[in-house]
């Protein structure tokens, strides 16, 4: 039984070590890893900004989960390619979450119950790590990592044509009901947004072809230069290209989350929605994370995974940040670099 004790205690002090297993620095590794984090940042901070709005706040929060708790990640993390930061799917369901919970006591602030849930989806999966659940994980083939890799890529299509055509849906609204609502509104899209939507697209699309690597950032250069000219040029009436303005960060910016005794009335609710997001976040992130192995041949410890995420979204609600997960795009676009 001591064994038992000592080996299991062995265990958990090798997956709360930083960087286990990280290869050994070399200097003619430099050029390419600054070029990736490079790439990687002018690709996150849009995506940051929109997300932070899915999930009912400022910009400015959705950048600040990009930077620390992205590197936490990384550092308890296994795979030398997932990316992390704020997903697309953990931020509608905080949205939906803490929508669910205001309904239920309007004592606390929107803000508040998203601080909330970020860290008990942060602690879930920190101790799914810590109890070796995560390696339940490894036991989904890679037949259906693929297919999940497929469905996730058609529901962003859906999911970003809906964008590019300026139209809004519920987010609750279900994949085919998305694909048929705009199959049938399509006619009703912003003619200014769908071009410089095309514009984006056709920068991406030519970048796939010259330079496979950097087609992504191709695609928001393009897009990003559209708007600057039809604005600069008064090509697009002023009422139908919205700006975002001056962005406000504070470095550290920290917050706290509310810790009191009102929590208890929401409990049942908080819980609830904890272990949703937070099995959500895992299942992508080891999901990835395995896709791109499989790529590169280079293992993956799905413990590993659950404790870095569980980290990082611990320590987000306390530098005013959010829960997230690991990222299919920005991933991908690490790995081609």
């Amino acid at each position: 039984m001591s064994a038992f004790h000592a080996g299991w205690w062995i265990d958990i002090a090798t997956l709360l070590q930083p960087m286990s297993g990280w290869p050994r620095p070399q200097s003619g590794h430099l050029h390419g890893n600054l070029e990736a984090a490079a790439v990687g940042a002018f690709i996150a901070v849009p995506q940051a900004i929109a997300l932070a709005a899915l999930a009912g706040l400022p910009p400015q929060y959705g950048i600040y989960t990009s930077i620390l708790p992205v590197i936490v990640a990384v550092m308890w993390g296994s795979s030398w390619f997932l990316v992390s930061g704020p997903d697309t799917a953990v931020s509608l369901m905080l949205a939906t979450g803490a929508s669910a919970i205001m309904a239920i006591d309007g004592s606390f602030g929107h803000f508040d119950i998203i601080l909330l849930l970020s860290f008990l989806v942060g602690a879930i999966q920190l101790v799914a790590g810590l109890l070796r659940t995560g390696s339940v994980l490894d036991f989904v083939s890679s037949t259906v990592i693929v297919a999940i890799t497929f469905a996730v890529g058609l529901i962003m299509i859906v999911s970003s044509a809906l964008s590019l055509m300026n139209l809004s849906i519920s987010s609750e609204t279900n994949f085919f009901s998305k694909l048929t609502w705009l199959a049938e509104h399509a006619t009703e899209a912003d003619t200014w947004s769908v071009r410089i939507g095309a514009v984006a697209l056709a920068g991406g699309l030519i970048g796939l072809v010259v330079v496979p690597r950097y087609a992504l950032l191709l695609a928001l250069i393009a897009g990003a230069s559209a708007a600057f000219a039809f604005q600069r040029y008064d090509l697009v009436p002023s009422d139908k290209l919205a700006l975002l303005g001056a962005v406000l960060l504070s470095i550290p910016a920290w917050s706290m989350p509310p810790f009191d005794i009102r929590i208890l009335g929401i409990s049942t609710e908080l819980i609830g929605s904890a272990f949703a997001i937070a099995f959500v976040g895992l299942m992508q992130s080891v999901v990835i994370a395995r896709s791109l192995a499989m790529k590169s041949e280079r293992p993956v410890n799905a413990n590993r995974e659950c404790v870095g995420q569980g980290m990082a979204n611990l320590i987000a609600p306390f530098i005013s940040g959010f829960a997230g997960s690991g990222s299919f795009n920005r991933s991908a676009t690490h790995f081609a670099l």
